[in-house]
């Protein structure tokens, strides 16, 4: 029976990649695979594979084999392969005198809002060092997700910061607030310098100058972007 249950859950699992694994649709007919999976409220997993109702848009379906994919869009990738998995269940689950049809199409929407990056902003702008000279400090803020608000999110100091890993670890950071129902949207900034490179004044100097620029462009409040 175990020998039974492991080839099934290696089927199950499908063949593996650097980035993880993929299930096949003919593992839906497996009855030890339906039974391992009807406890966890997922039995439904088997239909979507086989009818593939969502498919991963083509502009990121290169993650899976790739050797050194964009970061957003390895975070978009798993992102509609989870949409994948759950989307039969979530429309099962809603609530609501709707047909089957309308209760698919209220879940795609909401997995529709949800996947993208809402709003990007990049700055650049002048400090003065303690030993006068003038140095340009470039960053940028992404905001994830407004489903809740306001977003959230820190401030990474790197000079290998781009716009690229802002936004996928602001999207991220919208997964882990809903984890653990923090009612916050996910948010992260970035800006592209070495903090060990200056002093702690000028580190001050560049964040106050960095929260100014997110207030003038109504990227900063209490109730939008904390």
């Amino acid at each position: 029976m175990l020998r039974n249950v492991s080839n099934s859950v290696t089927k199950l699992l499908g063949t593996h990649s650097r980035h993880g694994c993929r299930a096949t649709a003919t593992t839906a007919t497996d009855p030890t695979i339906q039974w391992l999976c009807k406890p966890l409220g997922c039995h439904r997993l088997f239909s979507s594979l086989a009818d593939t109702p969502h498919e991963i848009p083509d502009n990121i379906s290169y993650v899976e084999d790739a050797e050194d994919p964009s970061f957003f869009h390895m975070v978009e990738y798993f992102y509609h392969k989870g949409w994948k998995v759950v989307e039969d269940k979530l429309a099962d689950e809603l609530k609501g005198k709707l047909s089957p049809e309308e209760k698919r199409k209220k879940v795609r929407g909401y997995l529709t809002i949800i996947g993208p990056c809402h709003s990007v902003l990049e700055v650049s702008y002048p400090i003065k060092r303690d030993n006068g000279e003038y140095v340009m400090i470039n960053g940028w803020r992404a905001q994830h997700s407004h489903h809740r608000t306001p977003c959230k999110g820190g401030i990474r100091f790197s000079t290998d910061v781009c716009l690229d890993e802002v936004k996928a670890l602001a999207a991220l950071m919208t997964f882990k607030c809903a984890v653990v129902d923090v009612p916050f949207g996910g948010a992260k900034a970035g800006l592209k310098i070495n903090p060990k490179e200056f002093s702690d004044q000028e580190l001050e100097k560049i964040t106050r100058n960095f929260a100014l620029q997110l207030c003038k462009k109504g990227f900063l409040g209490p109730g939008i972007d904390v």
